[in-house]
């Protein structure tokens, strides 16, 4: 089943990292500066069809990635990662990806504690406009050395 996630345009325009089985792009709608996503470069859609590697190059890519986007977002060692699997998760694009949203204490979602969660998933299709992701694209892929 062919999704924006399988479309090579898509890739090749937000992608800043990859590894064999795996891509990292920059939301072009983030919702907070750093938004970004771990694909798989096969199309799945739920975490039980990825296979034990792929599993364990997300972990790597995770490792990897995080503390990168927590410095160059001034994050307070704090981020999400969410995963929407399945049909009535909110999933947009019937493909596996995992959020990653680096936190800051005076980002939007941080003024009532007891709502960080519960605000970020309510203002989910709302774009943060803080940052160009085009402009944060490029940085990335220097930050990263990526090359397509």
């Amino acid at each position: 089943m062919k999704d924006a996630f399988c479309k090579k345009r898509v890739i090749n325009s937000q992608v800043y990292y990859k590894t064999k089985y795996l891509y990292v792009l920059y939301n072009i709608k983030p919702i907070l500066p750093g938004h970004s996503l771990i694909i798989p470069k096969r199309h799945v859609e739920f975490l039980s069809e990825l296979k034990d590697e792929e599993w364990l190059e997300v972990i790597k890519v995770i490792r990897k990635v995080v503390p990168v986007l927590l410095k160059r977002y001034n994050a307070d060692n704090s981020y999400n990662l969410a995963i929407n699997v399945g049909p009535y998760s909110g999933r947009v694009v019937n493909h596996l990806h995992i959020h990653i949203i680096p936190r800051r204490k005076d980002d939007k979602y941080s003024k009532n504690s007891n709502r960080i969660y519960a605000g970020l998933y309510n203002d989910i299709y709302i774009v943060d406009k803080s940052t160009d992701p085009k402009e944060e694209i490029k940085e990335l892929r220097k930050i990263f050395k990526y090359r397509s």
